[in-house]
């Protein structure tokens, strides 16, 4: 019910709406979540017990997230801190936990669904959506359809005073006869060069084979039109904008997966889950500089199968046991070719992973063990092992003269977990947990050459093993009688062997050419440590059956061993809402807010990129919103709002497209 009266563009503004989870976008068709000061691949994305991530998750900003549809997710779950005992590597900051719907048995046999349909103006929003569900007593079926067309969006009008030229669209590339031309831009809060389209289906089959098991079979299908990257859009080299064309391909993403669960106990497990499942991921980038007759494609390929294992076991005087395997196995293809936009001629080009192909194997075991020691006390304890293979593979060395011929990779990783939890009553509860997580090194990490920022190359490097993280927890939840809930959060963490951007050396070389430029030959290397450290406030009021506030903030704080400020620590941000809901209706005012990073307080990376930033730096922000829903008939639902209803012209941190201006929005939902 919460996820259809937000009724979110995307999956990141799922999690945005939260108000404690930040999301960066670096184009329209994007959104990377940053969880206590860890991003991209140093976090997990998990849909239906499968690990999302693969060999080429990269460490800068991500934005598979928006392949999860949110028309279809009946529940999601951010778990903050390492996870990686239960979920593995990558879970050092957190897991964004999705369970998508499923069907329902029942004694008759029946049919359901539900279109809807959305339009909002910042962006020309047009989605529609359809689902289907069948049930009956011992199958059921439901299927979802969804097309979402993005037009180019519109900014705030209210700019900064002190800068009001930053944010604006003053110009922009367009291509007649071959030839590069800057066309002024008549409407300069208008994003031009950020427009796409997504398209979703997904469908769930389950069936009761006996009266404790069942075995499912599910396809989850996301792709997309061309996406423009619009940071890269609006960059500048010599007083000129850099690129003619810069954008990704399709991002297209299918997976199919075979579950058999079961609740028939016996004397190992009183549950237990085998889920084996495959997925494809496609990505590719296409380049070519202003002025230049060249555009570059890179077509990267990913197909990953897994293998899990989840049991758990009830023991006696309150004590369970989980434990289980978890085994995938990645591999990586990578092409490339440029072409002649004015000849249509093809010659080869340098591939962004390794040409000879890639592959990357996790195999793990883990247990866990939760005591209740008594009404009032309450621990946990687990460890896990995991073992990564890796193998990347240089044949063609016209471009690069690589000095190996592949690289081998071998990570072995311990981490654990223990926490305590008190309930001295019935309104109040303490929790104290301390956890490691890690990140073994992926394709992306270890094999990737591909231009960071202007003037920079990122190049491989064989010797990287795994970046650690411990952290230490402490929550405190109480209840203030039947009218209100508080909890706070604090946390601290210690990052170690933490895999960083340093200059490096190729062949001997400072520096080399990339696509025509002469450039700073960098590395990952595990050459850095840091700590973060930070904590959330959430507050709920209910102040009668129909009124209710809620409030959540964010602060994350860490730096590096030199001081730097750490860079997907996003500034102090947070919403606040007040909710009526009485009969047909349901009306929400809410506010969402950041605070500020100074220029000179952004991390050295982020200061490599001006364009992304106002010479002040991040500016704090806060817009004042509203949504609604009236339940017209039974089966009907209309929805309508409007954000940023100041007009506010804003970046969220790190992004690289402004937020949208005044938008309202609109939705109808009818189901039968």
């Amino acid at each position: 019910k919460s996820i259809e009266f937000q009724n979110p563009q995307t999956t990141a503004d799922l999690l945005s709406n939260s108000g404690k989870v930040f999301v960066q976008k670096s184009q329209l068709g994007g959104g990377s979540p940053m969880i206590r000061g860890f991003s991209a691949n140093s976090l997990l994305i998990v849909v239906d017990g499968i690990r999302m991530n693969n060999a080429i998750f990269r460490a800068g900003n991500l934005q598979n997230v928006i392949n999860v549809d949110p028309q279809m997710i009946e529940e999601s779950e951010v778990l903050f801190g390492p996870g990686s005992v239960i979920y593995g590597s990558d879970a050092l900051g957190g897991v964004m936990d999705f369970h998508t719907k499923s069907g329902l048995f029942s004694d008759s046999s029946f049919w359901s669904g539900k279109v809807m349909s959305r339009y909002s103006s910042a962006s020309n929003e047009k989605t529609a959506g359809v689902s289907l569900s069948y049930n009956s007593k011992r199958f059921n079926w439901i299927g979802n359809f969804s097309y979402t067309s993005l037009g180019d969006l519109k900014t705030g009008k209210k700019y900064d005073p002190d800068y009001p030229l930053f944010g604006q669209r003053l110009e922009y590339v367009e291509s007649i006869d071959g030839v590069d031309q800057v066309i002024q831009n008549s409407k300069p809060w208008i994003q031009v060069g950020s427009a796409y389209h997504l398209l979703n289906f997904n469908s769930k089959f389950k069936f009761l084979i006996a009266p404790e098991t069942t075995l499912e079979y599910a396809t989850y299908y996301s792709t997309s039109s061309d996406i423009p990257r619009y940071d890269r859009l609006i960059e500048y080299r010599n007083g000129q904008l850099r690129y003619g064309n810069w954008y990704y391909g399709p991002q297209e993403w299918l997976r199919n997966n075979l579950s058999l669960t079961s609740t028939n106990k016996s004397g190992l497990f009183d549950e237990s889950s085998v889920i084996l499942a495959h997925q494809y991921f496609e990505e590719s980038r296409h380049t070519r500089s202003f002025g230049s007759s060249n555009l570059t494609h890179r077509l990267d390929r990913v197909n990953s199968f897994h293998f899990n294992l989840d049991f758990n076991k009830e023991l006696t005087n309150g004590n369970t046991l989980y434990y289980g395997l978890e085994n995938n196995f990645n591999q990586v293809v990578s092409t490339a070719r440029t072409e002649n936009i004015l000849t249509n001629t093809f010659s080869p080009a340098s591939t962004r992973y390794p040409d000879g192909g890639s592959s990357q194997f996790n195999s793990a075991a883990y247990i866990s063990w939760k005591n209740r020691i008594n009404e009032q006390w309450i621990s946990t304890i687990g460890f896990r092992y995991n073992i990564t293979h890796l193998e990347a593979k240089f044949i063609d060395k016209s471009f690069y003269d690589f000095p190996y011929n592949s690289l081998l990779l071998n990570d072995n990783d311990w981490n654990g977990s223990a926490g305590i939890v008190y309930l001295p009553n019935e309104l109040s509860k303490i929790s104290i947990n301390a956890s490691s997580g890690f990140r073994s090194p992926n394709i992306d990490d270890v094999g990737k050459l591909f231009d960071s920022e202007p003037g920079f190359i990122i190049v491989p490097n064989p010797d990287l093993t795994s970046e650690k993280v411990y952290n230490l927890d402490f929550s405190i939840r109480q209840k203030l009688g039947q009218m209100a809930i508080i909890e706070l959060t604090a946390f601290r963490s210690w990052i170690s062997d933490l895999m960083v951007r340093r200059d490096f050396q190729f062949n001997g070389q400072d520096y080399i050419l990339y696509e025509g430029v002469s450039s700073r030959v960098q590395a990952l290397v595990n050459d850095d440590w840091g700590t973060l450290y930070g904590g959330n406030v959430y507050l709920n009021v209910r102040f009668n059956q129909y009124l209710s506030l809620n409030s959540s903030i964010t602060l994350t704080k860490g730096s590096d061993s030199e001081g730097f400020n750490i860079r997907h620590a996003p500034p102090l941000f947070g919403s606040t809402s007040l909710k009526w809901a009485k009969s047909k209706w349901t009306l929400e005012t809410y506010s969402q807010y950041n605070g500020a990073i100074a220029y000179a307080d952004l991390a050295p990376s982020e200061q490599n990129k001006p364009h992304l930033y106002s010479p002040k730096g991040s500016v704090a922000w806060v817009t004042y919103n509203f949504r609604s829903t009236y339940q017209i008939h039974e089966n009907w639902l209309l929805s309508a709002g409007v954000e940023n209803i100041t007009n506010l012209h804003y970046r969220p941190y790190s992004s690289g497209i402004s937020a949208p201006g005044i938008n309202g929005i609109v939705s109808l939902t009818i189901k039968f």
